[in-house]
């Protein structure tokens, strides 16, 4: 009986973790961006890839401010 109890709470897990990781994905990827990148944590020109909490992968490539060029992102 216990272990029909601990297969039907993993399989609801299971059941549920696609859902959980369709959180909206914000429009903007540069926005987006910030929740894993912090500001200066892109050397300029380096090409970053990560996965977004949202479950979408995002793509950002540095900048530098001294230049005035910003960081460039999207959704990959």
């Amino acid at each position: 009986m216990r272990h029909a109890a601990i297969v039907a709470f993993v399989a609801t897990l299971l059941a549920a973790s696609p859902a959980l990781a369709q959180k909206k994905c914000p429009a903007s990827a540069l926005k987006a961006s910030g929740a894993l990148w912090g500001v200066g944590e892109i050397r300029n020109n380096q090409v970053v890839s990560a996965m977004h909490p949202c479950g979408r992968r995002i793509v950002c490539r540095g900048g530098n401010t001294k230049t005035g060029k910003k960081r460039s992102c999207r959704w990959g």
